[in-house]
């Protein structure tokens, strides 16, 4: 029924309702002990239950105060995405409990400034064409197999390898990768600048400072030549507002803007995947944090939805919403408020084509409410002309989950509550030698997939790669040869907690690197991530390998979050090369970068260069380090 629709209006109204109601929660507990630190109460009240026992998305406290300043905290409370934990608070009381969760006093160090204008080119760019080798988006190519057939480097030289140059980002998180098409590198820095650099020395050609949060890469493609006077174009999100851009790749001008999704707690988080002229956007979302923050939040009404754009106008041409069901009302939760489902299945990672069966494959996440869907935890299909919905392999059922819970059945909790175990990979369209076309993907159980393309995704085989068995996680991107595919994890459960002066840490610090038989998913070899010290200290050190893998024949490159960047045989997993990416080091715009975990994005190698994204343990400037062989 139409009255059961939440509309844009009504999910707006239910929003500010909720910030209204959240400003009147106390920012301290009966039960908790009065903190002497500024701060302190109201994160206990406010920010602990998620930050002090992370799973998922959720980042550490310690890795807040490595990574973030508390000018960053701050703009995240106020305008970011944690607007409802901190409804109701004072300027002053914002300003504490960032103080205290990064152990920093605002205004105590300035903040690390790159300069948009710095190391210009020379010379003008000479007009792009989209010839030669490339890398574009998320996997490469459109079916996301992180494979480089020709990279311009061989095994043999990988032990020479030496950082050719480096480039400071705005912001300490490097989440994006380097695009590379034409001779040109294009990336979109967290702190919201848009790039394009000429490959081989790092100088810039154009950048544009967009005042926003960039998470996404870039995608780069043709655009038909009625759409003059642009011939190629940029594509990326927003993180928090839902809105996609083209941008001239020659200038960086504006061509279009489109809002993808009206749901108040959008998120952009991965690539958009071009084809043809289609350009294919991932929708999701954080309501599951915000409903999980107070049941007096109306959970929930979003759907995780992939969006096709036409690629010169940004017209949208066709959304299809994993879950085809809208939300309806419910039962009224233990605070009295009206309940709505079903809702979910946000779509994280960047979605594959299969040109030749003409499908879209999306990997999705958990649900939200009681309300069973097939569709959670699920491989889907979509028709790459219509948006239809084609075929759904679950591999979870009944995982209904939302951030903070813990166990707890009020509130919004739905009751059991799902473990939260979502596809944040990326589905690798691979043929083996039989001619069947396989998909394959990891799931953040720590397990990886395989599907049947042309059987409507039947499951062919499953394999747990995770270390400890049934605590590892997937969540960058995994690598396929013609008959390897190639995954690397990280811990996922909260192991003892670390307390050092004060500060609470829970590390997450095993990772690993896993080979599997395309075919018949066996094991051939798993690697465990050596237990070196980090450059920065005790801190915030973790094995864990988070980032995406990029293969090539004969090696493996992956990143850990101790801040190693290590290239892996494939035959048998030895260590081919190994560079400490944890110090900081001279960017060629000026500014001293990186220096921190390895942990977005992934690699990508074109013409004989390596481009690695490391984030800042200083809180400074994160980093793309290119490297070659002898650094030329």
């Amino acid at each position: 029924m139409m009255c059961w629709k939440l509309t844009g209006d009504a999910r707006w109204l239910a929003l500010a309702a909720t910030l209204a109601l959240l400003s009147g929660i106390s920012a301290t507990h009966a039960d908790q002990p009065a903190a002497a630190e500024p701060g302190a109460a109201i994160y206990a009240a406010r920010c602990a239950s998620c930050h002090d026992r992370p799973t998922d998305r959720i980042p550490p406290r310690g890795y807040i105060s490595l990574l973030r300043s508390p000018e960053a905290v701050v703009e995240t409370l106020r305008r970011g995405s944690m607007q409802p934990q901190a409804a109701g608070l004072g300027a002053g009381e914002i300003d504490a409990v960032a103080e205290f969760i990064t152990a920093k006093k605002l205004g105590a160090a300035p903040a690390v400034k790159v300069d948009p204008a710095a190391n210009r080119c020379a010379s003008s760019a000479p007009p792009l064409r989209a010839r030669g080798a490339t890398w574009n988006g998320w996997g490469g190519d459109h079916e996301n197999k992180r494979y480089v057939a020709a990279p311009g480097l061989s095994v043999r030289e990988l032990p020479r390898l030496k950082p050719k140059w480096a480039f400071a980002l705005p912001g300490s998180m490097a989440w994006g990768q380097a695009v590379i098409v034409g001779g040109r590198l294009f990336t979109a820095s967290h702190g919201g600048t848009i790039y394009s650099l000429d490959a081989r020395s790092g100088c810039t050609y154009w950048a544009v400072e967009t005042n926003t949060v960039v998470r996404t890469t870039v995608s780069v493609g043709a655009l038909p030549r009625s759409s003059a006077p642009a011939r190629f174009a940029v594509f990326y999100g927003e993180l928090e507002t839902g809105i996609v851009h083209a941008r001239d790749a020659e200038s960086g001008a504006l061509l279009w803007s489109t809002k993808v999704d009206e749901h108040p707690f959008v998120r952009l988080t991965a690539a958009p995947v071009l084809h043809a002229d289609r350009l294919y956007v991932p929708v999701s979302s954080m309501e599951e944090v915000t409903a999980g923050a107070s049941g007096l939040y109306p959970c929930c009404s979003f759907r995780g939805s992939i969006v096709a754009l036409d690629t010169a106008s940004g017209r949208m041409v066709w959304k299809a919403h994993a879950i085809t069901d809208e939300p309806r009302p419910t039962k009224v939760n233990s605070d009295g408020t009206r309940m709505f489902g079903p809702a979910g299945a946000a779509i994280w990672s960047t979605p594959t084509v299969d040109a030749k069966r003409g499908l879209v494959y999306a990997g999705t996440g958990n649900s939200y409410t009681e309300v069973e869907t097939e569709v959670s935890d699920a491989l889907v299909a979509f028709d790459m002309r219509t948006g239809e919905r084609k075929w759904v392999s679950q591999v979870l059922k009944g995982d209904n989950s939302i951030v903070n819970c813990g166990g707890r059945v009020t509130g919004n909790c739905p009751n059991p509550e799902g473990p939260n175990l979502d596809f944040g990979s990326s589905p690798i369209l691979r043929t083996l030698k039989n001619r069947k076309p396989v998909i394959v993907v990891g799931n953040e159980s720590g397990i990886v997939y395989a599907f049947d393309a042309a059987n409507r995704g039947k499951q062919l085989w499953q394999h747990e790669v995770g270390l400890p068995p049934g605590e590892g996680s997937l969540l960058g991107g995994q690598a396929a040869d013609e008959d390897t595919v190639y995954a690397a994890s990280f811990q996922r459960a909260p192991v003892e907690e670390v307390y050092e002066e004060g500060h609470v840490f829970t590390p997450l610090p095993r990772g690993a690197l896993t080979a599997l038989d395309l075919r018949t998913g066996k094991r051939r070899w798993q690697i465990e991530a050596p237990e070196v010290s980090c450059a920065w200290g005790s801190e915030g050190c973790s094995h864990g390998q988070r980032a995406a893998v990029t293969a090539i024949p004969g090696a493996v490159f992956s990143g850990a979050l101790d801040g190693h960047i290590r290239a892996y045989a494939a035959r048998d997993g030895a260590v081919l090369w190994d560079f400490d990416a944890g110090q900081a080091m001279e960017s060629v715009n000026g500014v001293k970068a990186g220096g921190g975990p390895i942990a977005e994005g992934g690699q990508t190698i074109v013409d004989g260069i390596l481009y690695v994204n490391v984030s800042s343990m200083s809180g400074g400037a994160g980093a793309i380090i290119a490297f070659s062989v002898d650094g030329k």
